[in-house]
C-alpha cells in the first residue's frame, strides 16, 4: 500500500491558507486544501492528492495559484529535499 505525502505548513502559511478564498474558479480546490489542514500545520495527501496540488500550482499566473506558491513552494521544496 502506498505510503501518503505528509507536509507541515509554517504558522504564517497556515494564516495565508485560512484567508478567504475570493471569487475566482478555485473555491472548491481552496476548500479542500482547507479541510485537509490540521491544527499543527500537518495536511496529508494521496500521491494523485499531491499530484492534484503541484498541477495547480503550475496552472497560469492567477491570484490564486500565487497563492499556492506562496504556500507551499517552502514544504514541498524541503520535502523533494532542495532546501
Amino acid at each position: 500500500m502506498p505510503k501518503n505525502i505528509i507536509i507541515k505548513l509554517a504558522s504564517w502559511e497556515m494564516k495565508e491558507l485560512k484567508k478567504p478564498e475570493g471569487d475566482g474558479g478555485h473555491q472548491a480546490f481552496h476548500r479542500w486544501l482547507y479541510e485537509k489542514l490540521q491544527e499543527d500545520g500537518s495536511m496529508e495527501f494521496s500521491d494523485e492528492e499531491f499530484g492534484r496540488l503541484v498541477r495547480h500550482m503550475g496552472y497560469g499566473g492567477g491570484g490564486f495559484q500565487g497563492r499556492l506558491r506562496k504556500i507551499f513552494a517552502r514544504p514541498i521544496s524541503e520535502l523533494l529535499g532542495l532546501r
